[in-house]
């Protein structure tokens, strides 16, 4: 995958591997004379990790990171609120604290819809909700450091979930951290996959 034109700072190719074996994968990769590029493997069994690890990194491959994806089919929506309460921002940058630089916000898409908790003197967290046609993914999560373990991810979230049932969404995916893959099983949500992110040892 690349990024389409116009991007200031385009990222590296990225190679997405489904239950593929990473010899056919790096072979592939070295056909497609790719140059630099991040190569992602997906596993729906997370058993073989260690495994999979080290045979890329015996391809010349060194680990960059781990994330899950997880899914919810909205049937069922735990119910969380926080003070303050999680909001939908309908204006941009208006309704942010004057206090709250722009760049905390950046526009993923113009239909993504933003979750915020705040007052007039701080923000507490955001997410985002990004409708792609019956489904939707959930986008940078974050509670500022100083307000975690008080309850802002769980309302953001709840909030986010039902509004997106209410707008017809069928099913919602993200892909978690090891920060916050606790969180989500809370909400609902079910783990599909392992991704193991990994870019060559040389340039």
């Amino acid at each position: 995958m690349r990024d389409g034109p116009g991007r200031k700072e385009p990222r590296k190719v990225e190679v997405i591997a489904n239950e593929m074996e990473p010899a056919e994968v790096v072979a592939g990769v070295g056909r497609a004379e790719l140059g630099w590029h991040f190569l992602c493997d997906i596993r729906a069994d997370d058993s073989s990790q260690e495994a999979i690890k080290a045979e890329y990194k015996r391809l010349g491959y060194r680990k960059v990171s781990t994330e899950w994806l997880f899914t919810h089919d909205l049937l069922e929506i735990p119910a969380f609120e926080s003070e303050p309460p999680a909001r939908l921002i309908t204006e941009m940058p208006a309704v942010v604290p004057p206090r709250t630089t722009y760049r905390e916000f950046p526009q993923i898409r113009s239909d993504a819809r933003l979750y915020c908790s705040w007052t007039d003197h701080e923000v507490f967290g955001s997410v985002y909700s990004v409708p792609f046609g019956k489904d939707s993914w959930v986008s940078d999560l974050f509670v500022y450091q100083q307000f975690r373990r008080s309850g802002y991810g769980r309302a953001l979230m709840s909030r986010l979930l039902q509004d997106d049932r209410d707008l017809g969404i069928a099913h919602s995916a993200l892909l978690s951290s090891a920060a916050g893959k606790n969180l989500y099983p809370v909400m609902g949500y079910e783990k599909r996959a392992t991704l193991q992110m990994f870019c060559p040892l040389k340039r």
